[in-house]
């Protein structure tokens, strides 16, 4: 009979430790689903510290996620600035599309609507639209992910 009571209790501690178990699994993986943790940001460079001190300022921010361009529509008067800004754990490059941009020929490719290099994270690029149109563009790095922006 001390077999069965030894027996009982080997049980309800197993079926303990497996109740808790599961239930610190699921307060856990509840908790990282909605985490208070700030989102760990770039670091903060030379490069991007040259580009603010050399930004005019901007009308239209776009930015770039690990899901694509955000907003991918917009529209804008002529002479507005966008400002396109890498918020992606990748790098972006981007550039006009099937419909280039009228401009003169940049020193990187045949349209001034063109980053000429592939941005870091937390870097920016921006581009001032002087012409009236529809201006669709990608990132180069990746052409599935593209949007478009409308000059009035």
């Amino acid at each position: 009979q001390a077999y069965l009571y030894l027996l009982v209790a080997l049980a309800v501690v197993v079926a303990s430790f497996a109740v808790y178990t599961q239930r610190t699994l699921y307060l856990h993986s509840a908790s990282d689903a909605v985490s208070n943790e700030p989102i760990p940001q770039p670091p903060y460079t030379k490069q991007v510290e040259a580009q603010l001190a050399a930004s005019n300022g901007f009308q239209e921010l776009v930015s770039y996620t690990d899901r694509g361009f955000e907003p991918k529509h917009i529209s804008i008067a002529k002479g507005d600035t966008v400002r396109f800004t890498n918020n992606s754990y990748r790098e972006l490059w981007v550039a006009a599309s099937a419909n280039p941009y009228p401009s003169a020929q940049s020193a990187c490719g045949s349209s001034a609507f063109d980053s000429c290099r592939a941005l870091k994270s937390g870097e920016f690029w921006e581009f001032t639209f002087g012409v009236a149109g529809t201006w669709p563009y990608v990132n180069n790095l990746d052409k599935s992910k593209g949007g478009v922006v409308t000059v009035q």
